[in-house]
């Protein structure tokens, strides 16, 4: 059963349009609902998640995995891989039409990879590390990993979806997708289209879709019920893909925080996290970081606070250049689009941890394309 939030309605269904952002964000503030509660695909994501990874709950993985509370305290900033190794990315396209879902997901995807990567751990069954897949610069820009073809999957012809839906199906039916042209299925996902995103939804594409878009699913997924524990699986490099009720300001404070403000049925990624005790007595507790879907939206300063001691000595040049680094106060900086939250105005958000296309434990990635090294 679909259950919408007090004050918002759903997406209607016409033919798709690609809406210009100011208007997109205007159907937001007016209760246009881009995410809603579905129960049975609730339920679902709990079985799911248990046959997948053994988990439902992330707090569990962190205690028996023993990463439980191993980023207490610290700045947890792994976005920065994300800005590295794909410049551009983020925030990447504004979305045209209520699929911030499909945005959140792809999100989340994306940050888990490169997560994945940069662990430098040998993957358990092939004892080979894992490489980058190599996307072109275009589809870079566009995002890196597609959004429209999850967002076929919604079940329905309007738009606004659950998270817990998109996370179903990245664990059973669509991976991770990588921007590029499919001439098999005659489907160019080189650039974001919003009528693209409606080639499909009131019926699931047809099974050879699905042969090409399930290569990488994601392994398994778990609630994050607290801050600790999206905050440690933050650190260990898996992302988060939320979805509520919460509108937030588009100017950010002198240290990158946007205030409530609003509702917005809206889906949006969850990237890094602040547990720092200093950051704490500032703002009254622990911020997370939040990655938007609607591109340049807001304004305001984006360095971290104090954040200039962790740059590392043979990167920071690099850093300056790919926006990364404010080379005026040598701190890190959030990508555009992107806010901190305080953790009081998101904590009843419906949180959800992409454990990898690995698992829990490191398993075998399938079909990248990658080459990689022994």
């Amino acid at each position: 059963m679909k259950i919408y939030q007090k004050g918002t309605f759903a997406w209607e269904e016409k033919e798709a349009v690609t809406l210009p952002i100011n208007e997109l964000i205007a159907r937001y503030n007016s209760g246009y609902a881009g995410c809603y509660l579905d129960t049975e695909e609730y339920d679902k994501f709990t079985d799911l998640s248990r046959a997948t990874g053994g988990y439902s709950e992330v707090e569990a993985a962190a205690q028996a995995f023993g990463w439980a509370d191993a980023f207490a305290g610290q700045l947890v900033i792994p976005f920065v891989h994300v800005m590295e190794q794909f410049p551009g990315a983020w925030p990447g396209p504004a979305q045209g039409r209520g699929d911030c879902v499909s945005h959140s997901d792809k999100n989340a995807k994306l940050g888990t990879m490169v997560g994945d990567v940069v662990a430098n751990s040998p993957d358990e069954v092939s004892g080979h590390l894992e490489a980058f897949p190599d996307i072109e610069s275009l589809a870079v820009k566009n995002g890196a990993f597609s959004t429209e073809a999850v967002y076929w999957y919604r079940n329905h012809g309007g738009d606004g979806w659950f998270c817990g839906a998109a996370a179903n199906i990245s664990m059973s039916k669509c991976g991770g997708v990588i921007r590029k042209n499919y001439p098999e299925l005659g489907i160019d996902l080189t650039k974001y289209s919003a009528s693209i995103a409606g080639k499909w939804g009131r019926t699931e594409p047809p099974p050879e879709v699905t042969k090409v878009l399930n290569r990488n699913l994601i392994r398994t997924a778990a609630r994050a019920s607290t801050f600790e524990a999206s905050r440690d699986a933050l650190g260990q490099g898996r992302f988060l893909s939320t979805c509520g009720g919460e509108g937030f300001s588009n100017t950010r404070d002198a240290n990158g925080v946007s205030r409530r403000s609003g509702t917005w049925a809206h889906a949006m990624a969850e990237i890094g996290a602040d547990d720092r005790e200093d950051t704490k007595k500032l703002y009254g507790g622990p911020l997370v970081l939040v990655l938007n879907s609607w591109a340049v939206w807001n304004n305001g300063p984006r360095d971290i606070r104090d954040s200039a001691k962790y740059v590392p000595a043979d990167k920071k040049d690099l850093w300056i250049k790919l926006d990364i680094v404010n080379p005026q106060t040598g701190n890190i900086m959030i990508p555009k689009g992107a806010f901190w939250s305080r953790w009081s105005d998101w904590k009843q958000r419906e949180r959800l941890v992409y454990a990898g296309f690995n698992g829990w434990k490191r398993q075998k990635i399938e079909n990248w394309g990658l080459s990689l090294w022994g």
